[in-house]
């Protein structure tokens, strides 16, 4: 027996039902990208955020800190280099260990400045720096690792020059005098008091033409920390400025 099924006659669409269909569909594709480019758009944000704060706040310190070593730091050491000079043409070396022992440790004390983490792996990352959205500020931070670079490179001949120097003073410090005087200067406290020389400190030798030979060396290191105060100077500007654009753009 045959069946027979009822026959249903196909809805034939029209161009314009396609059209509209084509439409709601790319619109709704084209809201979702836009939708996905917001959302990253505001991660983005919150990230170049997160990073300028950073860096706010390590230039900050950083900028205290060369303050003290272009204008504080080299007039302490000429100080006491120029005691040490004195010391040296007027006083005998037996009798005043302590006065010689003194202005030799404060002429030596080696402080240098060392860039903040933040700046440098900033400016080394190449996605962290496409997050920041300011071209003055990102100008200015691949400025400063230039400058950075070449005092960097500079430190490693300074660096070299302060140890040969400290190293020379074992021909006039015994080794009992040095292991005292460990310890004394701190990140607080960088100058020696003469209440920090033990009593009982003494030289390996009197020999003055031998202390003047390590006076020469001290004297050398001395007019490095100079070059050092000129490249100071170039970064503390460069970094005032960074600062002064993160508050122009940033706050």
């Amino acid at each position: 027996m045959e069946v027979h099924h009822p026959h249903h006659p196909t809805h034939k669409k029209k161009w314009s039902e396609y059209i509209i269909e084509f439409v709601m569909l790319f619109t709704a594709v084209t809201l979702g990208f836009f939708a996905e480019n917001v959302r990253e758009g505001l991660s983005n944000r919150e990230k170049e955020k997160a990073i300028v704060v950073s860096l706010k706040e390590e230039l900050t310190k950083d900028t205290a800190e060369l303050s003290f070593l272009i204008n504080e730091y080299p007039n302490k050491i000429n100080y006491w280099n120029d005691s040490l000079h004195y010391l040296a043409e007027n006083k005998p070396m037996k009798g005043n260990e302590g006065l010689f022992i003194q202005a030799v440790n404060n002429s030596a004390v080696w402080q240098y400045y060392s860039a903040g983490e933040v700046v440098l792996s900033l400016t080394q990352n190449t996605e962290s720096m496409n997050l920041v959205e300011s071209e003055k500020l990102k100008k200015q931070l691949l400025e400063y690792r230039k400058n950075e670079n070449f005092y960097a490179e500079y430190l490693k001949f300074i660096v070299t020059s302060f140890q040969q120097t400290d190293t020379a003073m074992i021909s006039i410090f015994n080794l009992k005098t040095i292991r005292k005087l460990l310890g004394k200067s701190t990140l607080d406290q960088l100058f020696i008091s003469s209440k920090d020389i033990p009593k009982d400190v003494f030289f390996s030798t009197y020999d003055k033409n031998i202390f003047n030979r390590q006076l020469r060396n001290i004297d050398h290191a001395d007019l490095k920390i100079t070059d050092l105060k000129t490249m100071y100077t170039m970064m503390l500007e460069n970094e005032k400025e960074i600062l002064k654009i993160i508050k122009e753009e940033y706050n």
